[in-house]
């Protein structure tokens, strides 16, 4: 998984090695400074089939900037896959 972000806008690009189907992309960040949970949208998510690559338009408030941005937590079909932070 690869998250792109210009600004507050930006692009998901899921490469499903998981084995399984996965359920459609959810995605929300927590701001570094307040830890307030900032959910993002994913434009069209639909699931994803194993072994297939898929890429998503997404979108978080305009207050997020990729500046302030502590974690960044991804579901799938409503299963959290994970938590990572800026690099």
């Amino acid at each position: 998984m690869t998250l792109h972000l210009n600004g507050h806008d930006g692009s998901l690009v899921v490469d499903d090695q998981a084995g399984h189907d996965l359920g459609p992309p959810s995605i929300y960040v927590e701001n570094a400074a307040t830890g307030a949970r900032l959910n993002g949208k994913v434009a069209s998510a639909k699931p994803i089939s194993d072994g297939a690559n898929a890429t998503f338009r997404v979108q978080f408030p305009s207050t997020v900037s990729e500046h302030d941005i502590g974690l960044v937590v991804l579901s799938f079909g409503g299963l959290n896959y994970g938590a990572m932070a800026p690099g």
